[in-house]
């Protein structure tokens, strides 16, 4: 590209209206042309490698990592100790991360390559053997982190549509990976993990999520006393979804009301209309 083709309307309008004119942003990470690459290369790993086993997301809980906080606060000469960080009011600490990203940016990259290489691929294989991996790093409002990755197991089961006997193995391979529960126990590990779990892992709504004044990420999600997975639709079936629909709807006021109670327990409220 020389000096006379830069100054051609035509040629200029022509990168534009091809996104040939932001090639030069390629090698500038999380530029248009850069995610782009990433994408396609996402889609690649997808043909060769087939269907990733996990997606998952990964977010920082900076305001809660004392070190991080304090060595922030300590390059603008302010020496706080532990416990002076944690009386630190919740904008308090957000004002600090604010101020240093490169910092931020800098101990979630140290802490996500340490959750790869020193747990999800380690000897231990704790969700099965990682054969390979693609990662997203984006950043939230307040400055913070925020990673989405696929991973890929070796020897997962993939779904089969109308495969029974497949499939079963699929769930049994989600069992033996993924919970969704508040642990119980009186044991001081218990009491951390769950303390842990409830303060991190339970959303909580937001203007954010209720943007279209509904949680849109469907929280809280549908109770299923077994797994559920999505398929093709079958044909002639519209009335019995209408009617599981309704139902659904009605377990879902139960459960909201009556959180601490059983599925059996919604089930029977909803079907004897107790609304």
């Amino acid at each position: 590209m020389t000096a006379s083709f830069c100054r051609d309307d035509n040629n200029l309008a022509n990168l534009v209206q091809n996104d040939r004119a932001y090639r030069v942003l390629k090698d500038l990470r999380d530029s248009p042309p850069f995610l782009q690459t990433k994408q396609y290369e996402a889609y690649a790993m997808v043909r060769q490698l087939g269907l990733p086993t996990f997606f998952i997301s990964l977010s920082a809980a900076d305001l809660y990592w004392p070190d991080f906080l304090m060595a922030v606060a300590h390059q603008q000469g302010k020496y706080y100790t532990k416990e002076q960080v944690e009386k630190l009011t919740w904008q308090e600490r957000v004002d600090l991360i604010r101020s240093n990203p490169v910092t931020a940016g800098r101990m979630f990259k140290y802490r996500l390559d340490n959750i790869f290489t020193e747990f999800l691929e380690s000897t231990a294989n704790p969700i099965g053997e990682v054969t390979d991996k693609t990662k997203k790093l984006e950043f939230q409002g307040r400055g913070s982190p925020h990673n989405h990755s696929l991973i890929w197991i070796d020897g997962a089961p993939q779904f089969i549509e109308g495969d029974d006997d497949n499939n079963k193995k699929v769930c049994e391979f989600i069992d033996e990976y993924i919970c969704a529960q508040i642990p119980e126990g009186d044991d001081e590990r218990s009491k951390k993990l769950r303390e842990l779990v409830v303060r991190l892992q339970i959303h909580k709504h937001s203007a954010y999520c209720r943007r279209d004044g509904r949680c849109r990420f469907g929280i809280p999600a549908a109770p299923s006393p077994v797994k559920l997975i999505s398929g093709k639709p079958v044909e002639n079936t519209s009335k019995k979804v209408k009617e599981a629909t309704a139902l659904l709807q009605e377990v879902m006021k139960v459960v909201i009301c009556f959180p601490d109670e059983s599925l059996d327990f919604a089930l029977t409220m909803a079907k004897v209309g107790w609304l």
